[in-house]
């Protein structure tokens, strides 16, 4: 008898419920998923609307709201986030030293004082740079609707002592959901923010990156508790995006936080004093545990062990918060330095 298979009467179904998830038949879509889909839907809307406010062209804006999900998704962020880095620090870096001295934390909120003519960009009263001109047509209809600006971290190390500073656009998908909601133009049906009218602020003199004086909008940001100033980097700490560029060594390692703080790294765990994860930028198991598999990953382990408390103090104690990354080759000249 030839076999005959049955036929389902009906489709599975893909519902929506209440909660955020996705069910389908029962089994349900982790957050992560939904999470990175309404990124995705939230890219797709940034970008469409960038287009028609930039002078970028169409590629260069494609791979930034790549650039833009994958940051996103990696900082396990809940709408869009921009990444990008302020002009005009050369003349600002005190400000900038100011910040590293004081180990300001990845994910302090900036402020932007609007000019006029660009976007400033202050951590409590110092201004640290600008906005990138070729941002600053989709950020400021933005801001309004609740477009925040977050420090990434301040790039740079102790042999130029020149520093720079990578900054974040965060709720960007939010924002822009409550733009189109007030302007009628959202079509999916989007809940968006509510409209938000601009914080009655005093008025102050404020220096631009470029010296220039003018009337500013001045939004404080209350600044944490300082602790006790770094010293100099002992390696270079580079921004994390280095480690993807042609011609990285890919024993490089690199060194991220995720929104909540949670530090990664792209070694494996060696666990020998935390069992609860690694740490960077200060002393403890967490950083032990860090500068054992850093270097477990990179020499023979004997020398991991030997070197491992030194390596600890030396320099993963002084990895600034938000992270970097830390090159082979840099960690093997300063294991080379240590047998010198």
């Amino acid at each position: 008898m030839k076999y005959t298979p049955k036929l389902l009467t009906a489709p599975r179904t893909l519902v929506h419920d209440d909660s955020g998830h996705y069910t389908a038949s029962g089994m349900r879509v982790p957050d992560a998923d939904v999470r990175s889909r309404d990124i995705a839907e939230q890219a797709a809307r940034w970008l469409a609307f960038t287009e028609d406010r930039s002078r970028m062209m169409r590629h260069t804006l494609v791979a930034k709201v790549l650039t833009s999900v994958a940051f996103s998704v990696q900082h396990q962020s809940r709408s869009l986030a921009v990444p990008s880095k302020l002009v005009g620090t050369k003349a600002n870096q005190r400000a900038l030293w100011t910040m590293v001295d004081n180990r300001v934390p990845a994910w302090s909120e900036l402020s932007l004082d609007d000019t006029g003519s660009g976007l400033v960009v202050r951590y409590c009263d110092d201004v640290l740079g600008e906005i990138q001109r070729k941002h600053v047509p989709w950020v400021r209809p933005l801001v309004p609707f609740g477009l925040r600006l977050y420090l990434a971290r301040v790039t740079g190390h102790d042999f130029d002592f020149t520093l720079g500073c990578n900054v974040v656009f965060g709720h960007v998908g939010q924002a822009l959901d409550g733009l189109l909601v007030a302007l009628g133009q959202s079509g999916d049906g989007a809940s968006g923010r509510p409209v938000l009218a601009p914080s009655d602020v005093p008025k102050k003199e404020a220096q631009s990156g470029d010296g220039a004086a003018h009337n500013a909008t001045l939004a404080v940001s209350q600044a944490p508790e300082a602790p006790e100033p770094l010293s100099h980097l002992r390696l270079v700490v580079r921004p994390e995006h280095d480690a993807v560029r042609p011609g990285a060594d890919p024993d490089d390692i690199v060194l991220y936080r995720r929104v909540d703080g949670t530090a990664c790294a792209s070694v494996e765990h060696v666990v020998r004093h935390s069992p609860t994860g690694i740490d960077w930028g200060r002393s403890g198991s967490g950083p032990a545990d860090l500068a054992l598999s850093v270097l477990a990953a990179l020499v023979d382990e004997s020398t991991a062990e030997a070197l491992y408390p030194a390596f600890q103090a030396d320099v993963i104690s002084l990895v600034p918060f938000a992270g970097g990354v830390l090159r082979a080759a840099d960690v093997h000249d300063w294991i080379a330095r240590q047998s010198a």
